[in-house]
């Protein structure tokens, strides 16, 4: 079957893992990782994704909840604050999630390939 309109279909989507029904990791969540590898401060990394540090906080309480070990260890700080760091586990995790979107991105641009008839 040809495409006989003018335009282009585009298969999107988003990728996300869940555990007992709640999501665990998606792209925001592994911005959120990210950012804290970066900047080593979980007040700083929901700064600079413009997110208040609760919702911060409870992304990291609900990721390390469902990990089967911790990914994300905060450590209170005094005067300069605490300090979060990134577990072996959360970048392997982080690697491996980054795989799975890059097949699932080019699952979907084969999809809108065949929808297109390209």
């Amino acid at each position: 079957m040809s495409n006989t309109y003018h335009w282009k279909f585009k298969v999107s989507g988003r990728i996300w893992l869940d555990c007992n029904e709640h999501s665990f990791l998606g792209q925001g969540k592994v911005e959120l990782l990210k950012k804290i590898q970066e900047l080593g401060s979980l007040r700083q990394a929901a700064q600079a994704m413009e997110m208040s540090y609760r919702q911060a906080w409870e992304n990291i309480k609900k990721i390390n909840t469902c990990a089967p070990e911790p990914m994300v260890i905060l450590k209170r700080g005094g005067l300069n604050g605490g300090i979060a760091e990134l577990t072996p586990f959360a970048l392997k995790t982080i690697h491996d999630f980054e795989k799975l979107n890059d097949s699932f991105e080019a699952f979907l641009i084969s999809q809108s390939d065949i929808l297109n008839n390209d």
